[in-house]
């Protein structure tokens, strides 16, 4: 959530218009109509799993924003991306037994 939210901020701040910022507005913009439009019809949905993609998209952007900075904005990525690979690694692992 952290990179994700830096990825997004860092979107936000530069005003970029290249096509995976498109298409992050279009994923959002997908989500948050599926999401209103279920809440108007009174159809149960997940909307966390909705977000999902976006969340992992902008987190890619935030920590490769972060490494591209240097310094402690690179470590703090790295250990972010470490945590997260090892929880999902270590879900992954309890959930094959």
């Amino acid at each position: 959530m952290a990179l994700g939210a830096a990825g997004a901020w860092h979107a936000w701040r530069t005003g970029a218009r290249d096509v995976l910022t498109l298409a992050l507005v279009a994923l959002a913009a997908a989500a948050v109509g599926s999401a209103a439009g279920a809440r108007i019809v009174g159809i149960p949905l997940d909307t966390g799993a909705a977000a999902v993609p976006l969340i992992a998209l902008l987190a890619g952007r935030g920590s490769a924003m972060a490494w591209v900075a240097g310094g402690w904005p690179r470590a703090a990525a790295g250990i972010l991306l470490a945590w997260c690979a090892w929880t999902g690694v270590a879900t992954w692992w309890s959930g094959a037994r």
